[in-house]
């Protein structure tokens, strides 16, 4: 029987088996490894959709690869510290910015601050100013007065034969301004 069996499968018969059974085996393979490639496929497709929609809606990013999870954290960051600054939020700006920006934001505030303390200088500084002056105006009428008193009790004051003035008492009280 055995010799019957192999009598069938002799030569070229088994050769033409073994080539047929490789060629189906290596068949199955193939159509594995490529139905294998396609539900791959299909499952980072629907990963990235995910993963999109989460980027978009500002949800978990779990879900995506870490480069891509690393760079939209990183994006929302920044989304948030530019608010932050656009707000004024100090605590914002402390969370959410770089320390460029957090140095940047700092010099800001210190020179704003810097601006308001000289404008207050500066209006105190006008303002003593125009004090100053008003009492420079007050003093300089004063002193026309008193020189415009002196002249007029100059010219009250009696002319000697000499054609000089001789002032009495009262003549010396009015130069005085008393």
């Amino acid at each position: 029987m055995i010799a019957g069996l192999l009598s069938v499968f002799s030569g070229r018969r088994w050769l033409a088996a073994g080539a047929a059974g490789l060629a189906l085996v290596a068949g199955l393979f193939w159509f594995r490894a490529v139905l294998t490639e396609r539900l791959e496929l299909r499952e980072k497709v629907a990963d990235s959709a995910a993963c999109t929609a989460a980027v978009k809606s500002g949800g978990d990013l779990l879900i995506c690869p870490q480069p891509v999870a690393d760079a939209a954290t990183q994006a929302r960051r920044y989304l948030e510290c530019d608010a932050a600054l656009a707000e004024g939020r100090i605590y914002g700006v402390a969370s959410a910015c770089s320390a460029a920006v957090k140095r940047r934001d700092a010099e800001a505030e210190a020179a704003a601050h810097e601006a308001r303390q000289l404008e207050a200088e500066l209006t105190r500084t006008r303002a003593s100013a125009q004090a100053a002056l008003s009492r420079a105006q007050s003093r300089a009428q004063a002193l026309l007065r008193k020189d415009q008193n002196a002249a007029l009790a100059l010219s009250r004051a009696p002319v000697g034969a000499h054609g000089r003035v001789r002032c009495d008492d009262q003549c010396l009280r009015e130069l005085l301004g008393e």
